[in-house]
C-alpha cells in the first residue's frame, strides 16, 4: 500500500502497473504549493495537514521536505525564518506520458525524492521515489540485488515467481 492508497501495482482504474506504465496513470500525491513568503513553521503546519513529505514554495519552486524542516529546527534556526532559506533543491518535472522506469532512474540519478508530473504545462501531482520503485520492482524477476534495493528504499514488496 502507498500511504493508505491503493496497492502500488494497481492504478486508479484497477489496471496492473509496471515499469512501462506512464507516471500520469499512477496514483499521484497532490502537489502542495505555498506562497514564496511562508515561514519554516508554516511549512511544517502544511506538511502535517496534508500528510505530504514535501511542499513547493514560491514561483522559484523551491522544494522543502520534512527532513529540511527537522534539520533546520535541530540546528536552532528560527521557525519564523523564510522557508526558502532551508530549501536544498528546486522541483523537477516529468511529463505524464513518461514511463515509471524513467521516473525511477531520473530520481536515482538526480538524487531527488519526488518529481512533479506535468501534462500540458500544468501539474497533475507528484510521484515519489518509493512509489516508482514499487511499481518497477513488482514487475521485475527477482535478481540477486533486489533484497538490498528493497532494504535501501524501505520497501515491503513481494515478487511472486513467474509473474
Amino acid at each position: 500500500m502507498v500511504n493508505g492508497g491503493p496497492p502500488a501495482t494497481v492504478g486508479a482504474g484497477g489496471a496492473a502497473l509496471g515499469p512501462g506504465t506512464p507516471v500520469g496513470d499512477l496514483p499521484l500525491r497532490p502537489v502542495v504549493a505555498l506562497a514564496g513568503n511562508v515561514t519554516v513553521q508554516q511549512v511544517a503546519q502544511a506538511l502535517v495537514r496534508s500528510g505530504a513529505s514535501a511542499v513547493i514554495v514560491g514561483a522559484s519552486e523551491a522544494v522543502v521536505t520534512d527532513a529540511d524542516v527537522v534539520e533546520a529546527v535541530a540546528a536552532g534556526r528560527s521557525p519564523c525564518e523564510p522557508a526558502v532559506s532551508i530549501a536544498r533543491d528546486r522541483a523537477r518535472h516529468i511529463p505524464a506520458h513518461a514511463p515509471a522506469l524513467e521516473a525511477l532512474t531520473t530520481m536515482l540519478h538526480q538524487g531527488c525524492p519526488a518529481l512533479v508530473v506535468v501534462e500540458g504545462g500544468r501539474p497533475l501531482g507528484m510521484v515519489t521515489l518509493a512509489q516508482a520503485a514499487r511499481v518497477v520492482v513488482n514487475e521485475a524477476e527477482t535478481p540477486t540485488w533486489l533484497p538490498a534495493l528493497r532494504t535501501a528504499l524501505h520497501l515491503e514488496v513481494r515478487i511472486e515467481p513467474g509473474g
